[in-house]
């Protein structure tokens, strides 16, 4: 199977305006982050030039492409606060899927956490390629914000999600696990979204691999190692393969990873949101 490369044309464009970016002496670089036009300066371009400028120690340049990339345009002057230039995507997602039944769980508060872990990232070696899948990046931030607050305030019940179909309400650490990808295109595509994935997790070499990646990502998932009295016909993993609970794990990794390559070469496909 051919691996589906990025637009050649979008992946030039970005990698000239960095180049371009990248050039211009301090004062230069922070006047051109700060007027130029979204249009002709994208997401994916300012995540890669914070990276490498704070890695230089460029620190000045670095905090003015942090504050366009997560700031606002049109803000309101009483709080001084608006709705994020190139970060709203992130922002409404929040409000639409997590329940709002505490301070705890405000949506806001979700968003902000998660664009520290965006920063956070970018700094280290999660970052180093997150200009080529910015908006997978970006979602794989907000789960780990996500982990943080809930080991922070174990006794909290973890935020929720609703169903747009049933109204059903799951906590957002359960459907992060379970389908990786929930949320993360409008509901009237996500159907098709995963159709896509299915269809590439069973063209997996390794059929362990595939059976474990489908039965714990699309469906009802079975116990892992210990079996659930209430559905017997559902043996746990370790018993139905012989491995052992680590092995299950590593297995279940690598489900992940083919699904996450096949959820970049979807989105890469169909980059509308």
């Amino acid at each position: 199977m051919a691996t589906h490369q990025p637009e050649p044309d979008r992946l030039q464009r970005h990698e000239a305006l960095f180049t371009a970016l990248m050039a211009l002496e301090r004062c230069e670089l922070v006047q051109h982050v700060r007027t130029t036009p979204k249009t002709q300066l994208p997401a994916e371009v300012l995540a890669r030039s914070y990276r490498d400028l704070w890695l230089a120690g460029r620190n000045e340049e670095a905090e003015a492409v942090a504050a366009r990339l997560f700031g606002s345009r049109n803000e309101d002057p009483p709080s001084g606060v608006g709705d994020p230039e190139y970060m709203r995507w992130l922002l409404v997602h929040c409000e639409k899927r997590v329940s709002l039944k505490s301070v705890w769980r405000a949506a806001e508060d979700l968003y902000q956490s998660t664009c520290l872990q965006i920063v956070r990232a970018l700094r280290g070696s999660q970052g180093a390629q997150a200009h080529t899948a910015w908006r997978a990046f970006c979602f794989d931030r907000l789960y780990d914000a996500l982990r943080e607050r809930t080991r922070r305030d174990a006794h909290v019940v973890g935020l929720e999600v609703q169903s747009d179909e049933t109204g059903e309400l799951r906590s957002l650490a359960d459907v992060a696990e379970s389908h990786p990808w929930q949320g993360s295109v409008a509901p009237d595509r996500e159907e098709a979204l995963t159709a896509f994935l299915r269809q590439r997790l069973e063209l997996a070499a390794d059929p362990v691999v595939r059976d474990i990646g489908l039965d714990q990502f699309f469906g009802d998932p079975s116990p892992v190692d210990e079996p659930d009295p209430e559905r017997p016909d559902r043996p746990p993993l370790t018993l139905r393969y012989r491995l052992t609970r680590f092995q299950v794990y590593q297995r279940k990794k690598k489900a992940k990873v083919v699904l996450r390559r096949a959820w970049e070469e979807w989105t890469e496909q169909n980059p509308q949101p």
